[in-house]
């Protein structure tokens, strides 16, 4: 029997008892069994539906549950590749490179697990930065501690692989069906240690807590790395995969004129809401079910003076400190698989651009001297030890101060400040401005039970380094730049597919060369 593909539209209770649904309404008839392809919550008008697509046949006709995507490794050929950074962009470079017979040496600046779990939570419990920026670096890079968001809006090839990979790994074959698959930040290191171990086991090696300080070139190639100690690690190439909070290593690169350019990104803040209350706005009577779990909201406004959207949302999450570097604070959102925290929470933020700088001209790390100056502000305001500034979202609209808080989610505590001191007056206008309509969109959304908790500033890379149509830099043939730190990815997703076709690329230039 061939397959049959099947959509179906269905109420929380009948996707909650699936196979029971299936049965007794003879969806799928006794004798076939039956593939989930594709599961997406529809939460339109506050009465919730789930539209799911199945493939129906003979078991043997069917695709696997997880089916294994890892490739056959080729014998080693006595080349070796540096790769810059083990976050998802850097892992999955690797990964390819193994397969082309190439052997990666991963230079990561952060710890390894468990090491970076006990740094990381100094940080997000006690407000202790122990050792260097736990939350944004090391083993997984910085999306380790979020929502483990695997969303991304890029399709093709190297993203099927990459959501394989992340399936397999983590074991979990929702994340090949799930229109919104998450791993949640109690799994996620785990799936990114299963991946360390099968690069290891096939001759990858690690460098942790080695901080990049430069780059080797001979004849006008680059050939490897400077590390901190002053040693050299060297190769026949270097894979450039940092993430978008390695400022010293930006700032080394563009002494050595490693051709950048800066780009757009966007600041703001976290709004905090009860989940209790997102899950009555969004989903109504549904509120609750355990089908549907926490709820989502997501809205872009572009036709204000500047565009003003939410980011990362967090539902049934936490709000964490993710400073870059000391004595500079910066929040962001994490939630574990159940988001069963009693809070959610997202950025709300506004486009800036260069323009927004113009003190540091065209200068690539014009963004970079940006954003240090308000996550220094916002460190200072908080009274340090990374407690946050906050306000309610109404005092914050009135343009008020906040005569008491309500309780939060972040740890190492909130201390009432102004925000608007902290950000631009430019960015501070169109927020107000984004806040009220997604108060009109989202009908309750602006209250005094949601506190803003600032400041989110590392929603992507203030810079991008160049490359050419072959992969490498135009300035330094041998530096192969990719993933989010390189301005070249937007999140864990599209980071790792890219790093997936970065180490094709260099595998390809090194058969050439």
């Amino acid at each position: 029997m061939e397959l049959r593909r099947l959509n179906l539209d269905l109420t929380p209770d009948q996707y909650l008892r699936l196979d029971e649904t299936l049965r007794t309404h003879h969806i799928v008839p006794e004798g076939l069994a039956w593939r989930l392809v594709r599961v997406a919550q529809d939460a339109r008008h506050r009465k919730v539906r789930f539209l799911v697509t199945l493939d129906v046949g003979a078991e043997c006709a069917l695709p696997p549950l997880l089916p294994d995507p890892r490739l056959p490794i080729r014998k080693p050929r006595g080349r070796n590749v540096v790769v810059v950074g083990a976050g998802p962009a850097g892992l999955m470079a690797a990964v390819t490179l193994l397969e082309r017979g190439i052997t990666p040496r991963l230079v990561e600046r952060g710890a390894a697990f468990p090491h970076r779990h006990a740094l990381s939570r100094a940080l997000r419990v006690f407000g202790r930065l122990d050792s260097g920026p736990a939350m944004t670096s090391g083993l997984g890079g910085a999306g380790t501690y979020s929502d483990g968001k695997l969303l991304t809006r890029k399709g093709g090839s190297h993203v099927r692989r990459a959501l394989q990979l992340f399936a397999w790994f983590a074991r979990d074959p929702r994340l090949l069906w799930e229109a919104h698959p998450h791993v949640g930040s109690n799994r996620l290191p785990r799936l990114i240690d299963g991946l360390r171990e099968h690069l290891e086991e096939n001759g990858a090696r690690f460098f942790f807590q080695t901080e990049v300080t430069g780059l080797l070139v001979r004849e006008g190639r680059v050939t490897g790395v400077t590390i901190a100690s002053g040693e050299k690690i060297e190769g026949d190439a270097v894979v450039l995969a940092p993430g978008n909070s390695a400022r010293s290593l930006f700032e080394s690169l563009h002494r050595q004129r490693v051709r950048m350019l800066p780009k757009p990104f966007a600041v703001g803040v976290r709004i905090e809401h009860p989940r209790e209350l997102v899950d009555r706005i969004q989903l109504g009577r549904s509120a609750g079910h355990s089908a549907c779990g926490a709820a989502r909201y997501a809205f872009a406004f572009s036709n204000l003076p500047r565009a003003v959207y939410s980011f990362c949302m967090c539902p049934g999450g936490y709000v964490i400190p993710t400073p870059p570097e000391p004595q500079c604070l910066a929040v962001n959102g994490m939630s574990h698989a159940p988001r069963s925290s009693r809070f959610s929470n997202a950025a709300v933020v506004a486009a800036v651009s260069p323009e927004d700088w113009p003190e540091h001209g065209d200068s690539p790390l014009g963004g970079i001297e940006f954003q240090r100056r308000i996550e220094r502000a916002a460190f200072a305001a908080g009274g340090g030890r990374y407690v946050a500034p906050a306000q309610r979202v109404t005092d914050f609209l009135a343009g008020r101060p906040s005569a008491t808080l309500p309780p939060s989610s972040y740890h190492p505590g909130i201390a009432s400040a102004d925000l608007s001191e902290l950000l631009p007056p430019p960015v501070v206008a169109a927020l107000r401005a984004g806040l009220e309509r997604a108060d009109r969109r989202i009908n309750g959304y602006v209250t005094d039970q949601a506190l803003a908790i600032g400041v989110e500033t590392l929603t992507s890379t203030p810079l991008r380094i160049l490359r050419g149509a072959a992969g490498f830099s135009p300035s330094h043939p041998g530096l192969f730049p990719c993933g989010e730190g390189s301005g070249w990815a937007g999140g864990i997703t599209s980071s790792a597919a890219d790093g997936l076709a970065c180490g094709e690329r260099v595998a390809d230039w090194l058969e050439r060369c």
